[in-house]
């Protein structure tokens, strides 16, 4: 009965180790299936490509402009450098002293050269020097100051406003710039004040009455060589780039400026600086309502 039990225990063992031999041996074989036929990927569904919208460009940043004004005085007296700065193409002013010879001439041909036309009108200086044909002078009367008004400005058709010629005893009376600006405001006449001395009552006046004015920031040929305009010119420049705008003054019968314009007129762009009427800039600066300069 002993050697039967043995028995039967040795069978129960030696059957236990075929079965985990034999679990082993499954594994082994589902192992060696794995890595001799590996499962195959699955590929991937092809994606429509869609059309890319174009990278949005950002927009060009609007360019901030400064402004010239550049006003010729003393036209009238002939016209011999005047035609030369009438065949250059920026916009300027041309201002007419009234009774010369050439006065109505000069006039006609800045208008017909598309430029703006002021009258320049003379008035008293302290020095004593005389104004001209058709000079304020501050003992005259207010009728007077308003007969010679219209006669000067008879001398300049389609005249949009006016500068003082001289006029450093002038400007600063308050009773003749008064009249005067009396006189502008009646006719739609703007004022721009040459500043011939810093004493100039001009600007008050003319708030008063609601006249349109500009003052001159930098005179261009109190030197009259070349060198020394083109200097005052590209102090303009600067000026004109600081504060907006600048209002230049040079003389007709002075070469150096119409050749100082041509030189530096092509850089103006370069600088964000535009060349334009005294009308505009008062339109600009919305002193005036309408923009009547054509430019």
């Amino acid at each position: 009965m002993q050697h039967k039990g043995k028995s039967s225990k040795a069978s129960g063992a030696s059957g236990a180790r075929r079965a985990v031999l034999l679990l082993f041996l499954i594994i082994v074989m589902l192992i060696i299936i794995l890595l001799l036929f590996p499962r195959a990927e699955k590929k991937p569904e092809p994606v429509e490509e869609k059309a890319l919208a174009p990278a949005a460009v950002p927009p060009e940043k609007a360019v901030e402009w400064s402004y010239i004004c550049l006003v010729i005085d003393d036209a009238g007296y002939n016209m011999t450098n005047l035609i030369e700065l009438l065949k250059l193409p920026p916009a300027f002013t041309v201002s007419v002293l009234p009774g010369l010879p050439m006065s109505r001439e000069a006039a006609r041909e800045a208008t017909k050269a598309g430029k703006e036309v002021i009258l320049h009108c003379p008035m008293e200086a302290l020095s004593g020097e005389d104004p001209g044909p058709g000079a304020i002078l501050s003992t005259y009367p207010a009728e007077e100051i308003d007969t010679i008004l219209s006669s000067n400005f008879s001398f300049v058709p389609g005249a949009a406003g006016t500068n003082n010629h001289m006029g450093s005893k002038v400007t600063p009376d308050q009773r003749v710039m008064a009249e005067v600006m009396l006189y502008l405001k009646n006719h739609n006449k703007f004022f721009l004040d040459s500043k011939t001395t810093a004493d100039s009552v001009a600007r008050q006046e003319a708030l008063k009455l609601g006249v349109p004015y500009l003052a001159r920031d930098i005179f261009l040929d109190n030197d009259p060589q070349k060198e020394a305009v083109k200097q005052q010119f590209l102090k303009g420049m600067e000026i004109a780039g600081s504060q907006g705008s600048a209002v230049l003054i040079g003389h007709a019968q002075n070469p150096a400026v119409t050749e100082v314009l041509a030189e530096l007129y092509p850089l103006l762009a370069a600088r964000s600086i535009k060349m334009i009427t005294l009308n505009k800039l008062l339109f600009l600066k919305g002193i005036i309502a309408n923009d009547d300069s054509g430019d």
